[in-house]
């Protein structure tokens, strides 16, 4: 991943630990079987889900939005959105004041989704602390927070 070796052994084990912490692979799978009922439930695809929460974030966007911070090719955000919109769980907005965009936002419907979707995301975090105490949870918080500020600014000055 880095064009420079780590400087000790030590560096060397801290880089594997956060490249697979941010590949993030095998939490992936967790959330995504996780997720299976709400998807069954609901007849909706892992991307919807990853829409809806987003959507949750931010409020409002464009799906040149999503596909950015999604990194989901516009087939794929296209596809969806339309199929959540059919399904209201997405309003979409032309503004007068550029007609070039759209713009989505939850529906009231979405919400109850987004809910047990917030809940289930809950318990899987007490999980994945469980045995961490108070002040360890903490300082990780603290510590992947500075990480994150980190890998946004390689990530901006890389692309």
């Amino acid at each position: 991943m880095f064009k420079n070796k780590p400087e000790t052994e030590g560096d060397g084990v801290v880089l594997e630990g956060i490249e697979k912490a941010f590949k993030g692979i095998a939490l992936k799978k967790v959330l995504n079987k996780q997720m299976a009922p709400i998807r069954s439930k609901y007849g909706l695809k892992q991307i919807d889900l990853d829409i809806l929460q987003y959507l949750t974030e931010v409020g409002e966007t464009t799906s040149t939005d999503i596909c950015r911070s999604l990194d989901r090719n516009k087939g794929q955000v296209s596809q969806s959105v339309l199929s959540l919109c059919a399904r209201d769980l997405l309003q979409s907005e032309i503004r007068k004041e550029d007609r070039r965009y759209v713009y989505f936002r939850l529906t009231e419907k979405a919400h109850e989704i987004v809910g047990e979707l917030q809940k289930l995301k809950g318990v899987i975090l007490a999980e994945l602390c469980e045995g961490l105490s108070d002040a360890e949870k903490t300082e990780f918080e603290r510590i992947v927070q500075k990480i994150c500020i980190n890998v946004d600014r390689l990530y901006r000055e890389a692309f």
